[in-house]
């Protein structure tokens, strides 16, 4: 299972009213999207991540409360802290979390393949452990 994200939006900083949970209580020097999904999928089975003040990552549990058109999304410009470890990516404002959905990419490729179970013979050349003799090869 691989963790993607995607950006949600801008949202007017209210930890309760957007169901997140602090989390990262001290500044991250490393903050970034994906060093937020890691810590909260990790911990909170987190559905989506807030980040403010470019290093305070909060872990979000309650996801219908995050709507791209509902009352607490404001304009992106409002997000204008560059994220403390990945500086590309914008996390937060002083008064604002940039929102970050978790998408788990769970295509055939990613996903491990079954093993098979395989009886082995009872003779086995020992110098390739692994590849049966032929009884009927005359030596």
């Amino acid at each position: 299972l691989r963790l993607n994200y995607m950006y949600t939006g801008c949202f007017k900083r209210n930890i309760s009213m957007l169901g997140l949970r602090r989390n990262y209580e001290k500044p991250q020097l490393y903050m970034s999207p994906f060093a937020c999904i890691k810590y909260c999928r990790k911990r909170e089975q987190s559905q989506f991540v807030g980040i403010t003040s470019g290093n305070v990552c909060s872990c979000g549990y309650n996801r219908y409360i995050v709507d791209a058109n509902g009352p607490f999304k404001v304009n992106d410009t409002e997000c204008d802290m560059n994220c403390y470890g990945h500086e590309v990516e914008k996390c937060g404002g002083n008064s604002t979390f940039s929102i970050y959905d978790i998408v788990a990419n769970t295509t055939r490729s990613s996903m491990p393949q079954p093993r098979q179970i395989t009886t082995l013979p009872a003779r086995m050349n020992t110098a390739n452990e692994g590849i049966t003799e032929n009884p009927n090869t005359k030596r």
